[in-house]
């Protein structure tokens, strides 16, 4: 028994996960997902469903997952919004049936966003919710079954963290990128984003690359980058523009020229073709690992993933124009043919279409 196949086999029957940190839902799916093996053969035998979908119903996700896997030991399903397909009683009874039939091939995924009540005679989850009015127990019927299906399901609650709780899972999180920051950092950073773990890793992410991960991020760094009209988005532009998102990547272009020179951030964006170019030449060569990457190209692993994912979507060919076009930029505008935040703008036009 290969370790990918015992990994899938160990996936319990169902989980359900629900809650108000997005982020984590998410992280846990994937994680979820990474345990059904080689994604070659993992992607045939994933299905993803959304309750939300028009028409979504009970019967697409009994067919999918009644399905048999394909040359593997269990199928995934992933439901999205499971309360969405139990709206009428005789839904939630056929779903119900349903759950307590799976067949043992097939690991369903039950994803649920949530919102937290604090107050009231109903306080706790919205949509998962339990609690007690004139003395009579509610619960979700979904919630219910979970509890009482024993080992075969697995509950996990995905709550944001308090405040106060932010700052520590902030050192946490830039530990897990591989990062340094400073108590006080985390906690300038924590008073910008709330309990927003999404916005969170984002910013992390951002501040990370700026010191280059050889340093520790400082509360200078988290003002610099990431207080309201700072520079952080130069991070986010230029992602968006090399994964092909033109819209966003002219909305943070336009706010940062409010506050930095179009030289920089043109510099930024060839700088990010640059690597790019050489991590596609890397790959492209036998080094396929994000660590391999990393090295190839002097970088730390993080944006060194990045470059590998995004040289994906282009062809030699197109970022030897995109390339070429750059310095007919630089050209331009060092000529005085062309002014250069022009320049940037058009570039962007040109990478959307």
């Amino acid at each position: 028994m290969t370790d990918s196949t015992a990994a899938s086999e160990s996936l319990p029957q169902v989980t359900l996960l629900y809650g108000d940190d997005y982020q984590t839902l998410r992280d846990r799916v994937e994680a979820l997902v990474g345990r059904m093996g080689d994604p070659s053969m993992a992607d045939m035998n994933i299905n993803r469903l959304d309750g939300a979908a028009p028409g979504a119903n009970e019967d697409d996700v009994r067919t999918a997952a009644y399905t048999l896997p394909f040359l593997t030991a269990r199928r995934m399903v992933i439901l999205v919004n499971p309360v969405l397909v139990m709206k009428s009683d005789a839904a939630k009874q056929k779903f119900i049936q349903m759950l307590s039939n799976l067949p043992e091939t097939t690991a369903l995924v039950l994803v649920q966003d949530d919102t937290w009540q604090s107050s009231g005679n109903q306080r706790g989850w919205k949509l998962m919710y339990e609690y007690t009015e004139k003395d009579k127990k509610k619960i979700n019927p979904l919630l219910e079954w979970a509890r009482l299906a024993g080992s075969k399901v697995k509950i996990e609650i995905c709550k944001v963290p308090a405040l106060s709780a932010m700052p520590g899972w902030i050192a946490a999180e830039v530990k897990r990128q591989g990062g340094r920051i400073s108590p006080q950092a985390a906690t300038t950073l924590a008073a910008i984003i709330g309990s927003d773990t999404g916005q969170g890793r984002q910013e992390i992410d951002k501040l990370l690359t700026y010191v280059d991960f050889k340093r520790p991020i400082e509360p200078e760094d988290v003002n610099e980058l990431t207080a309201p009209g700072g520079q952080a988005d130069v991070f986010v532009m230029v992602d968006a523009l090399a994964m092909g998102d033109s819209r966003q990547a002219l909305r943070h272009l336009s706010r940062l020229l409010e506050e930095q020179e179009a030289i920089s951030l043109f510099g930024m964006v060839v700088r990010q073709y640059r690597l790019i170019l050489m991590a596609k030449e890397a790959y492209e060569s036998g080094v396929t690992s994000v660590d391999g990457i990393s090295q190839v190209l002097g970088i730390h692993t993080l944006p060194a993933g990045k470059a590998m994912n995004q040289s994906k979507r282009y062809s030699f060919d197109s970022l030897n124009r995109i390339y070429h076009r750059l310095l007919e930029i630089d050209r331009q505008n060092k000529t005085g043919l062309l002014d250069l935040e022009v320049g940037l703008q058009t570039f962007i036009v040109e990478m959307g279409r």
